[in-house]
């Protein structure tokens, strides 16, 4: 507080509310006051001094705006919208100071009934239930010395970047319940703008004032415990044409010798002057006599596509452009050459992939080859060496050694009588009877030795499980 410091006024009414006016003059900025007065008359000679007044107390000026953040939060159908601000200087809220708030929507009642609504209060916070289509607040601060000016706060629609056609005709919708609110907004510079409400008069102004290509959205409203609730959404076009402009900021990235990758941003509302029904992705190859494009079909939904199966080495032009019931709009265009291709790195990968697969067939064969060799190899009988007792050893051996007699018969010519050649022919007969038994002997023993050096050479070619070769002489 200061005792006033500057210059006093004075101006005299002859009113019989207010009889003076006093003005005081180059006082500080950001400073309160306290001001008392009195008077004296100036008829007599010798005036005398009143009384002083009650004590006034003179509060700083509000000169700047609120600073005022914003928290929304979405629920079913509505917003919940809290408004923070910093208080004012002290010197400025003295005695006392109140904010005052108003906003195109309001809680009480459905929110169609008042264009506008006014909440005081001496917080420096508020908290309200908006609906999903646009709100603006304003908030100033008052005290005895005058106001702030006024903080705008624009809470824009819910984003819904896809909204789905309306199913009917939009000047003509109708709701008689006094709980419902229609509002309709044209889209305009990315925002909305109001132009009817569910009033005879806003519909019959609304017929008139639409237009051809501009989009209009549509909201319903449903008032319940006092709080708006958006249960409908939609857009509407009274007539149709191509888009305005093309897909912006169009990139392509990822790049490699037969495929990329591209972006862009999705048209706006208010610039696809229709119901945005899809895109349309375009490669064309350059410097080619007879011209190669290639085109495929992305939702309106998404703004990123990838292109396959591109040739290496070549020199591309991508196009981008939106499509409505009335045609296709501009195109954006970037140009890029595919990489060329690494024919080393494509042969050294060529080659890993080969010894892979060697070594993949090599591990199945030997899986095979075991399981199949029992199969196909008979097991080689155990070595019955091992077995044998002394004295059959020795037998063997015996055998072995022995060799076959041949039996060499002498024969002694001499002159025959009569008689003696029938003694002749009969010893003749006995010879060949023992000849013939003795070849027959001769020929058995020679099966049998011959028998015996295949089983003993079998059992040589075994010695404790290792396997020898045993050469013989053939006659």
């Amino acid at each position: 507080m200061k005792p006033s410091l500057g210059r006093v006024k004075t101006t005299e009414f002859r009113s019989s509310k207010m009889a003076y006016q006093l003005s005081l003059e180059n006082l500080q900025k950001h400073t309160s006051y306290q001001v008392k007065l009195r008077h004296r008359t100036n008829v007599t000679a010798t005036p005398l001094w009143s009384e002083w007044s009650p004590l006034l107390i003179v509060p700083a000026e509000l000169e700047d705006k609120l600073e005022v953040n914003v928290t929304l939060k979405r629920l079913e159908g509505a917003r919940k919208v809290t408004l923070m601000w910093k208080p004012v200087d002290h010197a400025a809220a003295i005695p006392s100071v109140s904010y005052i708030l108003r906003d195109t929507q309001t809680s009480e009642g459905c929110p169609c009934e008042k264009e506008e609504e006014i909440h005081p209060t001496d917080k420096t916070e508020y908290t309200d239930y908006v609906s999903y289509s646009p709100v603006n607040f304003s908030v100033m601060a008052k005290n005895a010395a005058g106001s702030s000016p006024v903080t705008v706060v624009h809470i824009p629609a819910e984003p819904a970047p896809h909204l789905k056609p309306c199913n009917k005709k939009l000047a003509d919708a109708k709701r008689n319940e006094t709980n419902h609110c229609l509002e309709w907004y044209r889209l305009q510079d990315g925002d909305l703008k109001l132009v009817a409400r569910k009033t005879k008069r806003d519909k019959r102004l609304f017929r008139k004032s639409i237009k051809d290509y501009v989009g209009y959205i549509y909201f319903e409203h449903l008032c319940i415990d006092e709080k708006p609730k958006t249960v409908q959404m939609c857009l509407y076009y009274k007539k149709e044409n191509v888009p305005k402009i093309a897909p912006q900021d169009l990139l392509a990235f990822n790049e490699t010798h037969n495929s990329v990758t591209l972006t862009w941003k999705a048209i706006p509302e208010d610039d696809a002057r229709g119901f945005l029904t899809r895109y349309n992705v375009c490669s064309v190859k350059i410097n080619l006599q007879k011209e190669h494009i290639e085109c495929h079909t992305v939702a309106a939904s998404l703004s990123e596509y990838s292109l396959e199966n591109l040739t290496p080495g070549t020199k591309y032009n991508f196009t981008v452009a939106g499509v409505t019931k009335a045609g296709e709009g501009p195109k954006a265009t970037v140009t890029l050459k595919t990489q060329h291709l690494n024919l080393m790195k494509g042969w050294l990968i060529l080659a890993l992939v080969m010894a892979f697969l060697f070594i993949f067939l090599l591990m199945v064969c030997s899986c095979i080859w075991k399981k199949m060799k029992k199969k196909i190899l008979v097991p080689l009988p155990k070595p019955p060496i091992l077995e044998l007792s002394a004295h059959q050893g020795k037998s063997v051996h015996q055998d072995m050694l022995e060799e076959n007699e041949e039996v060499v018969n002498e024969v002694t010519l001499h002159k025959l009588l009569p008689k003696e050649e029938e003694d002749l022919e009969e010893t003749t007969m006995s010879l060949n009877r023992d000849d013939t038994q003795q070849a027959l002997r001769s020929s058995k023993e020679e099966e049998m030795t011959n028998t015996e050096q295949e089983d003993v050479l079998a059992l040589l070619r075994y010695r404790k499980g290792l396997i020898f070769e045993m050469k013989t002489d053939e006659c």
